[in-house]
C-alpha cells in the first residue's frame, strides 16, 4: 500500500478524516512524535483524533520519544530493538523501567 504523510494542518482539518483513509486503503495509521513543537490545545486535537482513528478500528502504531504520550495513548507497548521486537509491555510499566527497557532492548525483562 502506498504511506501518505499527514501534517499537524492535515491533523487540525479534515483531510485525516476516517472516510478520506478509508478510501485510500489504509487500515493501519502510523503516527510518529505527533505532537513535538505543538501547544497543549493543539496536542490534545491531535490525541482525540487518535483515539478516535482506533476506535473506528484503525490499526494505530504510534512512535514517541514522550513517555506521557505514549503511556496515555497505549493499549500495549512494544519496545524495538536493533530491527526486532525486544519485549511488549502494559501502558502501566513505570517509566524508569520503559527508559531501561529503551535502552537495553527489553533483554533478560520480564513482562
Amino acid at each position: 500500500k502506498t504511506a501518505y504523510e499527514i501534517t499537524y494542518g492535515d491533523w487540525s482539518s479534515d483531510v485525516c478524516s476516517s472516510d478520506l483513509l478509508a478510501a485510500r486503503g489504509a487500515t493501519v495509521v502510523v503516527v510518529a512524535e505527533p505532537t513535538r513543537g505543538i501547544d497543549a490545545a493543539a496536542a490534545r486535537l491531535v490525541h482525540a483524533r487518535i483515539v478516535a482513528l482506533a476506535r473506528m478500528g484503525f490499526g494505530v502504531v504510534l512512535v514517541t520519544s514522550d513517555f506521557r504520550e505514549l503511556r496515555r495513548l497505549s493499549s500495549r507497548i512494544v519496545v524495538l530493538w536493533k530491527r526486532r521486537f525486544g519485549a511488549t509491555f502494559a501502558p502501566e510499566v513505570p517509566e524508569s523501567t520503559l527508559a531501561a527497557l529503551m535502552a537495553t532492548g527489553g533483554e533478560g525483562a520480564a513482562p
